[in-house]
């Protein structure tokens, strides 16, 4: 008959209690004082807490994973960790060859210039194209959810601007099926599309009216646990921000294969009528407060129309 084990044996019990909790019941506990009777024990359990988020999010492209791979090689580790991934949910890698097209201002923040076709030299010295699509670095996988909110600012019109920026939310595929598909919404004409990775044929539907008489705009996109998602924008009525949320799109509107969700501004510069400023406001489980009123219950219920094939 086996015995049964002494505490001793288990160790810092502690620390096995708190590999089940979330990261606010642990920030509760390490508040407690109490229940890590060491530093070492709750700079532990911080580490493998750490561990296991970075293992829950997809990162996109060989900057973000070459980020998080400096930070490892630099010994950050547990909060200081979580920190550093809090504020890369936020950033945006846009190639360096792309400048000064398209120009960094900050870890989160960006400038679009349009595109000049007479002092782009011509096509085969085009370094960046007409069409840019700068993904956040963090995404969510099916079954995650994942709210994003971007600033956008331009000095134009919102009928000039159109459907040259929209927010996105690209659907990926597991990397043995190797595709991917686009959603997107333009918050100055209200437009909403999907189109398939090297596919010509896009589809389009009104999902809000045009904005009118304003070059800012907030856009959000919100990814929900069930794999659905829907749109927000904000944008300024008088000294007063108007709140608009489209239809949910359901999860059965979308591939079975997908697998990963990344948020991304998408420009066509050539349709750009002056330089774009965008900021990433927001990456999180949630919406912020103020906008969860406006969460959308019915389905986008506009037609759908193919707009090339």
């Amino acid at each position: 008959m086996k015995r049964p084990m002494h505490l001793s044996e288990l160790g810092e019990i502690c620390v096995h209690i708190s590999s089940f909790l979330d990261l606010p019941q642990l920030s509760r506990c390490e508040v407690a004082a109490h229940f890590f009777p060491s530093k070492e024990s709750l700079s532990f359990a911080w580490d493998v807490a750490a561990e296991r988020i970075r293992h829950q999010v997809p990162v996109w492209g060989p900057s973000g994973h070459s980020v998080i791979h400096q930070l490892l090689e630099e010994g950050i580790r547990g909060k200081a960790f979580l920190r550093e991934l809090r504020l890369l949910r936020r950033a945006i890698f846009p190639p360096k060859a792309w400048v000064p097209e398209v120009v960094e201002k900050s870890f989160c923040s960006a400038v679009v210039m349009p595109h000049d076709e007479q002092s782009s030299g011509g096509f085969e010295d085009i370094k960046t194209p007409t069409e840019v699509a700068v993904p956040l670095t963090i995404g969510c996988y099916v079954g995650q959810a994942l709210a994003v909110g971007m600033q956008v600012k331009i000095d134009a019109s919102a009928a000039e601007v159109d459907s040259s920026f929209c927010i996105g939310v690209e659907i990926c595929a597991p990397p043995d099926v190797g595709t991917s598909m686009s959603v997107l919404f333009a918050p100055f004409s209200g437009l909403c599309f999907m189109q398939y990775r090297g596919e010509a044929c896009v589809l389009s539907t009104p999902a809000l009216p045009a904005l009118t008489g304003t070059g800012e705009v907030f856009s959000w996109a919100n990814v929900c646990e069930d794999g659905s998602m829907y749109f927000l924008r904000e944008s300024i009525d008088g000294e007063e921000k108007k709140v608009e949320a489209t239809g949910i799109l359901p999860r059965d509107a979308f591939p079975r294969w997908a697998s990963e969700y990344f948020v991304c501004a998408h420009v066509w510069r050539s349709y750009l009528p002056s330089p774009l400023e965008m900021l990433m406001l927001h990456s999180l489980q949630t919406l912020p407060k103020h906008l969860r009123p406006y969460i959308p219950e019915k389905h986008v219920d506009s037609t759908w129309h193919l707009l090339q094939s």
